[in-house]
This record gives structure tokens, C-alpha cells and sequence, in this order.
């Protein structure tokens, strides 16, 4: 008989396949990325990463099928749903603030962080809260940890060098910026965290 550790790492390995594999044939899929443009410079920002002081943000969300969009950026106090006021409208495609413009970081704080939720269906829970565009810290802190619960499965995906820019920042209709994003899949919701370190 196999000794009782091998046992449990077998047993684990095949409850991750399964999970996988059911959240792989769900219907619900998104690509989902911030882009970043720093130094003449754009590319997609992994989940923890450093940055400069006067990069620009690009929040970026594309599904095939019409889902509901909230992302959040929040601070030391406050945080604040981006495309409040929108949230309500099913769309195939987000872009924050527009496609053609960008948040900049100002280097006032040393970390930016940002939650990026898709959802197959309005999310009242989120949707009551922001009833204002801002709400507390404590609050959103509550609120994204339920969220965070929900499984998701990154689908192939295959980095991008970083790509030297002239002009203006590209957009989701670009093929470039569209084939950057990387997929995700989950049952009825998926949610992203990215955690960016702010250098001066």
C-alpha cells in the first residue's frame, strides 16, 4: 500500500483536474488586463508589480457574451468604483477611463490596487454598496473578500515582449492590445487583483 502522504498528494491532484475542468467548460469567459504604459513603453501588468511615478493605467475587459463590469482602485482609506453610474449595463467591452485616455499615477502613494470583477449577472451585493461612487476601505475590504472565494482558471495564455509605442496608447481595438489581455474562466463570476508598488 502506498504510504498515506503519496495518498493525499494523488487525492489532491485529482480534485484540482476536476475543478479545472469544470470551470473550464463553463460558458463564462473574459480576458481581462491592465495595460501599462511607462518609458514609451506598453505591455500588460502582472498581478504584483513595480512601478514609476507618471506610468499610465489602462484597465482592460473583454468578453464574448454581454457581462456585468466593476473595477475598483482602492487606498490606505477609500475605495472607488471607476465605471460607477455604468455597472448596470450588460457590454461585451471595458476601458477605463475611455480608449483613449489613461489613469496616470501621481506618486503620491507608494502602492496603487486595483479589483477587476466580471460577472455573468448584476452583482447587488456590489451594486448597493456603491451607491456612491466612494465608499470606506473596511467596507469594500468585506465585500472583495466574499468575492475573492469565487474559483478561476487562467486559460493558455503566452506573455507579450513589451512593445515600443509612438503616439497614442492602444486601445482594446487594436489587435495587439486585444490579443495581450489573458483569459480567464469561472462558473459565473471572475475576479482579478493587481497590487502595484509605486516608485517616485
Amino acid at each position: 500500500m502506498l504510504p498515506i502522504y503519496i495518498r493525499q498528494f494523488i487525492l489532491l491532484i485529482a480534485l484540482t483536474l476536476v475543478s479545472s475542468l469544470s470551470i473550464a467548460e463553463s460558458d463564462f469567459k473574459a480576458k481581462i488586463g491592465i495595460m501599462v504604459s511607462s518609458q514609451s513603453k506598453d505591455f500588460q501588468a502582472r498581478p504584483f508589480q513595480r512601478l514609476r511615478a507618471g506610468d499610465q493605467l489602462q484597465p482592460q475587459i473583454l468578453t464574448k457574451d454581454k457581462s456585468y463590469v466593476y473595477v475598483v482602485h482602492f487606498d490606505k482609506s477609500t475605495a472607488t468604483l471607476l465605471n460607477h453610474g455604468s455597472t448596470n449595463q450588460a457590454t461585451t467591452q471595458v476601458t477605463l477611463p475611455d480608449n483613449n485616455n489613461m489613469y496616470q499615477l501621481d506618486g503620491n502613494s507608494s502602492k496603487e490596487n486595483f479589483t477587476i470583477v466580471a460577472s455573468n449577472k448584476p452583482l447587488e451585493a456590489i451594486e448597493s454598496s456603491f451607491s456612491n461612487a466612494s465608499i470606506p476601505l473596511k467596507q469594500w475590504k468585506k465585500l472583495a473578500k466574499s468575492l475573492s472565494k469565487k474559483p478561476a482558471l487562467e486559460l493558455d495564455y503566452k506573455p507579450e515582449k513589451h512593445i515600443a509605442m509612438a503616439g497614442n496608447v492602444r486601445s482594446l481595438g487594436s489587435g495587439y492590445a486585444a490579443s495581450a489581455l489573458k483569459e480567464y474562466a469561472g462558473k459565473d463570476i471572475i475576479v482579478r487583483n493587481y497590487v502595484f508598488t509605486v516608485k517616485k
